[in-house]
């Protein structure tokens, strides 16, 4: 089966979907007033029904196939399908991440990544890793506190504030995720990496400069080192989602403010590591291959978070 899900702009979605047993796609598409979010939806011609004046759109198809989109009206949303009760797929979509299907269908993931924030100064790393966990319907609470404590510990055992990249190959291995490649920030070629693995499905895991990677927000000098996820990307801008656990935001950068959050910095280290879901290694062999990739970025821990904006001290 494909299922495809999209949202572009302040008022627009599509879907489609096909079965093997059906090789024409059934579509439906319906847009929302262009007004604020909220505003009650008018119904659509082909297909989807609208629930609620909220933006919720169902369809039933013959075949006892339901595809269900929830629609937010700025520019986020989730799909479904189910067939006789059972879940087929499950897609989302937010701030036009145009890879966010073969995230689903060939990274692995369950669904697109939450943004959390983190609570401490330090802990951007197990923030991360808690967000990518969510992403695979494998975290303990809504907001990813729980498992981010768990992995803050883990975190701490070297007696240093922040995670390392060993320490985030290690974290990552704990929540079944597997490192595929790890890129320096001083290869030339680091943003085409990225982007192929993007391609890939895989998400990336980046250690960059605090104050370099926050939009419009920088202080005018280097900040600490700083993980965060690029989750995706526009396409039809060429510009990649960021998601930042600082602030618990996601927001685009231009390939070339995304290479100077690598470069900009005054770290020793940095770069990324390329990250799919995988459920079938064994924990010994994530560990191992993880920390083997994640050695590249070096050793400076990732601390930051903008200079403590937003988060409290840790008291460490």
């Amino acid at each position: 089966m494909n299922f495809k899900f999209s949202i572009k702009g302040s008022g627009k979605m599509s879907a489609s979907v096909k079965s093997p047993s059906d090789p024409t796609p059934s579509k439906a598409a319906g847009n929302t007033a262009s007004g604020a979010p909220g505003t009650a939806p008018h119904k659509p011609s082909d297909g989807f029904e609208p629930t609620s004046a909220s933006g919720q759109y169902l369809a039933s198809l013959d075949n006892g196939m339901v595809i269900r989109i929830t629609y937010s009206g700025n520019g986020t949303g989730s799909g479904s399908v189910s067939n006789n009760g059972q879940l087929l797929a499950r897609a989302g979509a937010d701030l036009s991440n145009d890879l966010a299907q073969v995230q689903l269908t060939k990274g692995g993931w369950s669904q697109t990544t939450p943004p959390f924030t983190q609570q401490t100064l330090d802990d951007c790393g197990p923030a991360v890793v808690s967000m990518l966990a969510a992403s695979r319907d494998q975290v303990r609470s809504r907001d990813g506190k729980v498992q981010m404590g768990e992995l803050r510990n883990m975190s701490l055992q070297d007696g240093k504030a922040g995670s390392s990249p060993k320490e985030m190959g290690r974290m990552l291995a704990s929540a079944g995720l597997e490192v595929t490649q790890g890129v320096a920030h001083t290869d030339p070629r680091l943003i085409s990496k990225l982007d192929a693995s993007l391609q890939q499905g895989h998400k990336v895991v980046a250690l960059v400069d605090s104050d370099k990677i926050d939009k419009g927000g920088g202080t005018g000098s280097a900040g600490t080192a700083h993980w965060v996820i690029v989750d995706g990307k526009d396409e039809s801008t060429g510009k990649y989602l960021v998601k930042n656990p600082a602030t618990g935001k996601d927001y685009y950068l231009s390939p070339q403010q995304l290479q100077e959050a690598f470069t900009g910095g005054g770290h020793k280290g940095g770069g990324f590591v390329s990250v799919k879901a995988n459920t079938h290694a064994s924990s010994q062999r994530l560990r191992a291959q993880n920390t083997l990739y994640a050695a590249a970025l070096g050793n400076t821990p990732g601390t930051g978070s903008k200079g403590g904006k937003n988060v409290s001290m840790s008291g460490i």
